[in-house]
């Protein structure tokens, strides 16, 4: 689920809003050639976006997955992540 899911790359010390049961968009994309292993019978991934609020907490992000994150407005965005991936989900996010 999406609260287990944030839990485990943001930590459980934030107090988090889901606004709805259903994601408001989703991104598709391939695995880059190379990177499937024989065991894994899957060609791509589909990564669904939820709409969240957090009302207090801090991340804490687990170190093993994740170098460093940053909080971001939606202009600043198109500089962290690359351009296919900012025009596919830019739509999907927030104004604030």
């Amino acid at each position: 689920t999406a609260t287990r899911e944030l839990e485990e790359e943001c930590g459980n010390h934030m107090d988090i809003w889901f606004v709805g049961r259903r994601p408001i968009g989703y991104y598709k994309y391939e695995y880059p050639e190379g990177y499937i292993k024989d065991l894994v019978k899957y060609t791509g991934v589909k990564v669904f976006f939820m709409k969240a609020h957090i009302f207090s907490g801090q991340v804490r992000i687990d170190n093993k997955e994740i170098v460093d994150f940053a909080w971001v407005t939606k202009q600043e965005m198109e500089n962290y992540v690359h351009p296919n991936f900012y025009n596919a989900i830019k739509d999907m996010l927030s104004e604030l």
